[in-house]
């Protein structure tokens, strides 16, 4: 019993160690901010920055909406297109993407008012964003479900890694 405590304990100290000499050298990083906005002194972002348009399908999305509208807007190192498709909405989502789009440009507002015969309600309102995105000869589109819990980074980190059509959950 007493060589398992120790064995553990001697294991939990180097561990501890360990990360406590990587986050020495993690510390001397230069922050994102400061990478970027060397690359392009004007505008943040560098003469490549990636481009991605986010797709997002909502429906009855009031409580929500907003809030992951706003989280992805203020992706870092990425320039963000939100195209947000209302299907359908009977709460106060289409006031509150109209306000959002005439705030910031950044962001399209498509309704859909009918729903075409032989269409699911979700995979429709997606076609319809993905036809009104424009990231590129190279699409990077991404779909996202309504909720706030995604880092700064995010699109960033995803196109990064090659993914063209992830769906991404809160």
């Amino acid at each position: 019993m007493t060589l398992i405590f120790y064995g553990t304990a001697v294991l939990f100290l180097i561990w501890t160690l360990s990360a406590l000499w990587y986050l020495r050298w993690v510390r001397r990083l230069p922050a994102l901010e400061k990478l970027t906005a060397a690359h392009s002194p004007g505008s943040g972002l560098p003469e490549n920055a990636i481009r991605c348009s986010v797709v997002i399908a909502a429906r009855d999305e009031e409580a929500r909406i907003e809030q992951t509208i706003r989280h992805l807007l203020a992706q870092r190192g990425v320039e963000v297109e939100c195209i947000v498709v209302d299907d359908r909405s009977t709460d106060g989502t289409s006031e509150i993407l109209r306000r959002l789009a005439k705030e910031e440009a950044r962001v399209q507002v498509q309704r859909v008012d009918v729903l075409p015969e032989d269409w699911l309600g979700k995979c429709h309102a997606c076609h319809v964003g993905a036809r009104a995105a424009s990231a590129g000869a190279k699409p990077s589109i991404r779909w996202k479900s309504c909720g706030p819990g995604m880092s700064s980074n995010h699109c960033r980190a995803l196109s990064s890694r090659g993914l063209s059509q992830t769906r991404c959950r809160a």
